[in-house]
């Protein structure tokens, strides 16, 4: 019961937001001009277009969701010590990994620029 739960909340605080970012991958075959042809520089910025979907539209929200049952958890534990500390630790978990995933993303960020390429 617990896992269905889980999975139908997933779904309906991810799902609007996997909707509204349905844009291309791949910007390109789109018109009747011959220039509107893929060419391969359109296939190598596709993986810019992935880190910044998954950046934009599912780390966020997938945060906030954690830190939300947290502190649920924090609050409906009762005075339990076990609780307590397993509230405190999603949320800690939960700020160190968004740390490093924008932290890996500000990295990668300075050295595309570094190199002269295009920044995500």
């Amino acid at each position: 019961m617990k896992k269905l739960f889980l999975i139908t909340l997933l779904s309906l605080v991810l799902l609007p937001t996997m909707i509204l970012a349905a844009g291309a991958i791949v910007n390109c075959g789109t018109g009747d001009s011959p220039n509107a042809r893929c060419k391969f520089s359109d296939l190598t910025g596709m993986p810019v277009v992935i880190i910044n979907w998954i950046k934009d539209n599912l780390i966020l929200p997938v945060a906030i969701l954690l830190i939300t049952i947290g502190g649920l958890v924090m609050l409906f534990s009762g005075g339990s010590p076990n609780l307590l500390a397993l509230g405190k630790k999603i949320i800690f978990a939960t700020l160190i990994g968004g740390f490093l995933a924008y932290g890996a993303a500000v990295i990668v960020n300075t050295v595309l620029t570094a190199l002269g390429g295009t920044p995500i």
